[in-house]
C-alpha cells in the first residue's frame, strides 16, 4: 500500500485508555491507529468498534505502517419519505390490543 492513498475500513477495537487500536479494510488487512492520528472536530479523538472510517496510510516512528488521518465516514440519513412509510405501517399495523 502506497503511503498518503485513502482507504476505507472498519474500526477493530480502540481503547480510549490505551489511546490506540486497529483498523481493518475490506481486503482484511489490520492498520494501528493512534489517537493523535483520529481527525476530530471537537475534542474528542475516539472511535467505536464498527465505525466506518476513511485515512491515509503513513510510517509510523518505527518503520512500520499506521492509519493517519482517520476521519468518521458519517451515516446517511434516511430518506423521509421512508421514516413515513415505517410509521405509517406501526399505525396501521394490528398488534392484537
Amino acid at each position: 500500500m502506497e503511503q498518503g492513498q485513502k482507504l476505507q475500513g472498519t474500526v477493530k477495537w480502540f481503547s480510549i485508555r490505551k489511546g490506540y487500536g486497529f483498523i481493518t479494510t475490506t481486503d482484511g488487512i489490520d492498520y494501528f491507529v493512534y489517537f493523535e492520528d483520529v481527525m476530530s472536530q471537537d475534542s474528542y479523538k475516539f472511535l467505536d468498534a464498527g465505525d466506518k472510517v476513511e485515512f491515509s496510510v503513513g510510517k509510523a516512528r518505527d518503520g512500520r505502517t499506521k492509519a493517519v488521518d482517520v476521519v468518521k465516514i458519517p451515516l446517511k440519513p434516511i430518506p423521509p419519505e421512508i421514516v413515513q412509510k415505517v410509521y405509517d405501517s406501526f399505525l396501521t399495523t394490528d398488534r392484537g390490543e
